[in-house]
């Protein structure tokens, strides 16, 4: 069943926009909107591609999603950042494995495999390979992965070790400050303190625990999976000089505080 008619009427309307309007603004007549919105005419395939430009909103769940059962806030989001959903209750789903007993497995991703996560994270054949990993503090009602630190930039984990984090799906729920795994189709798996100031934002900000890598923006919509650190495994925890503290801070607080200047800068 196609929802199309009824979801760009819906999408029309949200935008307080009247046909003409919107068939000017689409190069199309006013008659050929009206019939597509009336399901009494069928939309070739370069007009899908205008409409969902023009609303911002992918031509799969203009086609095959009911947009009027979205949730307002979560359908304004959409309209706003585009076919990605920060919170979690559209398209987002986890492939895991199972064990006999149906509970959901904690998989823990080597070395070896980190490079290849962000392209066969949604693989079933990969993440059932993965080794298991069992350890008494994990909820049996939540799901968790270890990822590996594989470079200086992830402080204060040390490079060789692992962390455990647990899989979160409402991305607007995220704290400034807090530690996160973010799993990116461009820049891979990386483990850093996160902010978010403004979650309707289309990027949040990655930032190392050591003020030598400056801070850098990495756009929601490149975000394929959100994990939330819980627990670390290894041999050591970097810790900062007490007595250089105060300044250790002051150095990264300034350098993030640039970073959002920045990005309101026009040149």
């Amino acid at each position: 069943m196609s929802f199309f008619a009824k979801n760009i009427k819906l999408l029309r309307q949200r935008k307080h926009l009247s046909q003409d309007a919107v068939a000017k603004e689409l190069d199309l007549t006013r008659s050929s909107l009206s019939g597509y919105e009336n399901s009494t005419a069928q939309a070739p395939y370069e007009v899908l591609i205008k409409l969902s430009s023009f609303y911002n909103i992918s031509i799969d769940i203009i086609l095959k999603k009911d947009i009027s059962k979205i949730p307002d806030k979560n359908l304004s989001n959409m309209e706003l950042n585009g076919n990605y959903d920060i919170y979690g209750t559209q398209l987002r789903t986890l492939v895991t494995s199972s064990s006999d007993d149906t509970k959901p497995n904690s998989e823990l991703v080597p070395i070896q495999a980190i490079s290849v996560y962000s392209t066969n994270y949604n693989d079933p054949e990969f993440i059932k390979d993965l080794p298991l990993m069992k350890l008494p503090f994990l909820a049996d009602s939540k799901k968790y992965r270890a990822f590996p630190i594989t470079d200086e930039s992830m402080t204060p984990a040390t490079k060789g070790s692992y962390v455990v984090s647990e899989y979160f799906t409402d991305w607007s729920n995220i704290v400034d400050g807090e530690y996160y795994v973010i799993v990116s189709e461009s820049k891979g798996v990386l483990f850093k303190q996160i902010f978010n100031n403004n979650p309707n934002d289309k990027s949040i900000q990655m930032c190392s625990n050591d003020p030598i890598f400056e801070p850098f923006d990495i756009k929601m919509s490149d975000i394929k999976e959100v994990w939330k650190f819980v627990s670390y495994i290894g041999n050591s925890f970097r810790e900062n000089n007490s007595s250089n503290d105060h300044l250790y801070f002051t150095v990264k607080e300034l350098q993030r505080k640039i970073k959002n200047i920045e990005k309101h800068i026009k040149i």
